[in-house]
């Protein structure tokens, strides 16, 4: 550009120092009646060829450093659009830009694949094309104060897709003001919430239910009997919790397998399921225990449904090539009487489970206050054999076997005999 500039400048010098000298001459010549040039008309003549050659060159020269400058500013400006328009391109999350009334200027791919909708689709809608209607009018005045007081506001909001689903994300919205703070575009940029609350509900699920059978677990079980338990109190009315546990089935785990065990607790879960009715809940406590919670129960309703559970589970279960038989025994406590927390009723209902194995199993029995008291007993008889191992408590005992037709001594029997120094000789028994 300088070299054409300076091209320029000394091409018109040269006609105007051509017109200068030759000129006149040319003007003599075709009117003989005019004066000669002088010298010092020709130095005049020179003189402001000369200066405005300089003031063009001069003026040009202001003028291509202005426009270099402003090329140079334009190609700023066009790469930082270009990288801007890269990172909307690229970003995971969705944006959206609206002008002042809220219409939609523009939205990157991300917000295509978002939403489902294309950027030909929203241009010139406003965003209450994605409004859920999960969300009243206080909360988008809550929404438009901030934006107005803060100019900015952030927050989990529900809205639907093209395709009609309702999903949850985050947004981050602001303002965009001119020089004199007035706002001229709003920006949104927002993540999509629906892998974060999968994952949530997953690991919700996983807290609260069995895995393999798809039953509520312990913790949410002893959830639901506290509630119950607390709402029985305000009723007055009777609930009723059942105790189930297979007998012997670590003998079929130890023959069939860990693998046919599982298949067995899931046939079992699906029997028991059967017999659910309104206002229960069957949950596996842990290994081959299960627990039945009945919100409206008296003690008879109990049996009979304890007895309709033991029929159910006598049927045989094929397991393949393998038609298996079972039995189990029930435990039952009611409540809310004498019961202050769910620990105290499922050890009740462990305590009367305890009586049902030791009846002769494939029954079921109630709990009595008798039962925590033999239970207490047991706990602290437990207690203190410990302690008589290490007080030197047991005495060993030998007993003479003998032969009844001729009444001679073939042997010898040791026996071990627990001498408690307040309570005398234990009984084995």
């Amino acid at each position: 550009m300088n070299t054409q500039l300076r091209r320029l400048c000394l091409a018109y010098l040269a006609l105007a120092t051509l017109w200068v000298l030759l000129g006149e001459v040319l003007l003599h010549s075709f009117d003989q009646a005019s004066q000669p040039i002088s010298m010092l008309q020709v130095g005049k003549g020179m003189a402001f060829v000369i200066f405005s050659t300089l003031l063009m060159y001069a003026l040009g020269r202001h003028y291509l450093v202005r426009l270099d400058r402003h090329q140079q500013e334009q190609r700023i400006i066009r790469g930082s659009l270009r990288q801007a328009e890269a990172v909307f391109a690229s970003t995971q999350e969705g944006v959206l830009i609206s002008d002042a009334q809220q219409h939609i200027l523009y939205v990157n791919p991300a917000f295509s694949r978002i939403t489902g909708y294309s950027l030909e689709e929203v241009v010139g809608q406003t965003p209450k094309l994605f409004a859920s209607g999960q969300h009243d009018a206080s909360f988008y005045g809550q929404m438009w104060q901030d934006l107005q007081d803060k100019g900015m506001w952030s927050g989990e909001i529900w809205n639907r897709r093209k395709s009609g689903e309702v999903y949850s994300q985050w947004q981050n919205l602001r303002t965009i003001c001119d020089e004199h703070n007035k706002v001229t575009h709003y920006v949104a940029v927002f993540s999509d919430l629906s892998a974060l609350k999968r994952s949530q509900e997953e690991l919700d699920y996983l807290a609260h239910y069995d895995p393999l059978v798809a039953l509520p677990n312990r913790l949410l079980f002893s959830e639901r009997a506290k509630h119950d338990l607390e709402r029985a109190r305000m009723d007055k009315r009777c609930g009723a919790l059942l105790m189930i546990d297979l007998d012997h089935f670590k003998d079929i785990n130890e023959s069939l397998g860990h693998s046919q065990g599982d298949t067995l607790l899931l046939a079992v879960a699906r029997r028991l399921g059967v017999h659910l009715e309104q206002g229960m809940t069957l949950a596996r406590l842990g290994g081959d225990e299960f627990a039945l919670l009945c919100e409206q129960c008296n003690a008879g309703q109990a049996a009979a449904l304890a007895l309709r559970l033991l029929d159910s589970l006598a049927l045989p279960f094929q397991l393949g090539s393998n038609e298996l038989f079972i039995t189990a025994s029930i435990g039952i406590v009611l409540y809310p009487d004498d019961i202050e927390n769910v620990e105290q009723l499922l050890r009740n209902a462990d305590s009367a489970l305890f009586k049902a194995k030791g009846s002769g199993r494939s029954t079921y029995a109630f709990y009595t206050q008798e039962l925590t008291s033999q239970a207490q007993q047991r706990v602290e008889l437990s207690s203190a054999l410990r302690q008589a191992l290490e007080q030197n408590q047991l005495q060993l005992h030998y007993q003479s076997i003998h032969k009844l037709q001729n009444e001679r001594i073939i042997g010898f029997e040791a026996l071990v005999r627990w001498r408690h120094p307040e309570q005398g000789l234990i009984s084995p028994a």
